[in-house]
């Protein structure tokens, strides 16, 4: 072609390796275009260097699909995330239980004392003897606390006891620390002992009015020369007055003399409670 260069068509390796500094150039069917063999023997395509990129051009718009005639604007670049808000108030709490049982209510008060209380016991734990003593002398054990005014109590005593006189050598009594209204229906019982001295006992109705001792008269109930013991039982109620009193059982010889002794023995108890 005048004017023009003209390449010989060849495969690389046809090519022979020019002379250091020179380069041969050639249509490489390898390359599929113009190449050239440098004087390493190497061939390289004959194309210049990629040119930088041009600036993006304007953003072009669409078309409404149905009719072609509505430009649709393309969406633009996203924008910087804004500023987070202010958080807003927490909300209403909700408990929820698991299971269908409900919640249990707070304890109510306590109730007042009714008259069916229970009994309360108060039992002897040791021993208690007298030498040659016939003053009548306070239980170091069988007492009650103050109880409560204008009510009515019942009261069980099971004694065990002893002397050692065959005279009779144990006599007893209740002591009140203040004036009790009344004491009535009286039962009292005393194994062993002969109908003459349990009927000594058995008084009925009301058996004392404000007093402070009751039996009135401290009872002999009998003793044998062999200190055997015995059981004294009785029972009674009692109204109380406008001063809350304390009860104590009391016990005694009946007859002086040396080496004469009695006892009331553990194991004996009272037993009390409020009726009204």
């Amino acid at each position: 072609m005048p004017g023009g260069l003209t390449l010989l068509i060849s495969a690389n390796a046809d090519i022979p390796t020019p002379a250091a500094g020179k380069v041969t150039i050639f249509f490489s069917t390898e390359e599929n275009g113009p190449a050239y063999k440098d004087d390493t023997g190497t061939v390289f395509p004959l194309e210049g260097p990629t040119g930088s990129s041009g600036p993006p051009g304007p953003a072009g718009f669409g078309f409404d699909g149905e009719d072609g005639d509505a430009p649709l604007a393309l969406p633009g670049p996203q924008g910087n995330q804004g500023v987070t808000g202010v958080a807003g108030p927490i909300g209403p709490m909700f408990v929820m239980e698991d299971g269908l049982e409900g919640e249990q209510g707070f304890p109510g008060p306590p109730g007042s004392a009714g008259g069916g209380s229970e009994f309360t016991t108060v039992r002897k734990t040791a021993d208690q003897q007298l030498a040659n003593v016939t003053t009548l002398t306070s239980d170091t054990e069988l007492l009650t606390p103050a109880l409560d005014i204008n009510s009515v109590y019942a009261f069980e005593q099971f004694i065990i006891y002893s002397g050692n006189n065959t005279s009779g050598d144990y006599q007893w009594q209740w002591l009140s620390s203040q004036t009790i209204g009344q004491v009535a229906q009286w039962f009292g019982e005393h194994l062993g002992l002969s109908s003459s001295a349990l009927a000594a006992q058995n008084p009925t109705g009301v058996i004392a009015a404000s007093t402070t001792r009751w039996p009135i008269t401290a009872p002999n109930i009998g003793t044998d020369a062999t200190d055997a013991k015995l059981i004294l039982r009785a029972s009674f109620t009692i109204v109380t007055g406008g001063v809350a009193p304390i009860l104590t059982y009391q016990f005694a010889a009946v007859g002086a003399g040396v080496g004469r002794t009695c006892t009331t023995y553990a194991g004996s108890y009272i037993r009390y409670k409020k009726v009204s």
